[in-house]
This record gives C-alpha cells, structure tokens and sequence, in this order.
C-alpha cells in the first residue's frame, strides 16, 4: 500500500476535513513506530532504512507493513482522528480493531524474521 493508497482509503471510508499533513504526519508516526519497535530488533536481508513521511514525501512511497495486514493504516487514522474529533466512546472501540492489526503484524514479522540476538558480558 502507498502513502496515498492509505489516505484515500481512509478518506471513503470515514468522511472526514482533516488535512492531508496531519494524516501523513499520523501515517508515519506508525511507520516510525513499527520500524523502531519490529523491524531494527530483527535481522532483515535486506537493509531497511526509514526516515518518515512529510508533506513532500512522493504519493507513491510504499509504507512498511504490507498486505494483507495494510489495513493497520486505516485502523491508525481512525483512532487519531477519534482523538482529533474528542470522540473517546468511538477512541475506545477503534482502538480494540487497532491492537489487533498492530498485533496480527507484529505476530507475522516475528514468525517470519529472527530477532537480532544480544549477547551481555559481565564483568566480575
């Protein structure tokens, strides 16, 4: 899925004026959360780097997580714009759907990819 895959998603699905910056700042604070937390504390083939999204990020840059768990994006940008709205009763429901996208990919990336191993030396 690309940055503006995800947005447009999100927009059909939930009408919505929030600005396109803020929804591509919340894109890649996911991102940037998921690279931090999943994907540098296991090995990988190939190197990955990610330095976040801004407003001059191409349109067609593919996010992180892939199919079939991209619908993390949409469940991310329903809860932020919950907060953005102060709708907490919705907050607390969508939050529910986006822990479990969180933790189906999390699952899968641990499956698939060794964790990078650290020895600790202690000295005596």
């Amino acid at each position: 899925m690309t940055l503006r895959e995800a947005i447009s998603k999100f927009d059909r699905e939930s009408k919505n004026n929030i600005p396109d910056d803020i929804k591509i700042e919340w894109v890649s604070l996911l991102d940037s959360a998921i690279y931090n937390d999943i994907i540098l504390t296991h090995e990988t083939k190939t190197p990955l780097s990610f330095s976040g999204y801004t407003t001059q990020t191409d349109d067609n840059t593919v996010l992180l997580v892939p199919e079939p768990f991209s619908d993390i994006y949409l469940r991310f940008l329903t809860i932020k714009k919950d907060l953005y709205l102060s709708d907490i009763s919705r907050y607390n429901n969508d939050v529910v759907l986006y822990s479990t996208a969180y933790r189906d990919f999390e699952n899968y990336y641990n499956r698939n990819n060794m964790p990078i191993k650290k020895t600790y030396y202690f000295n005596a």
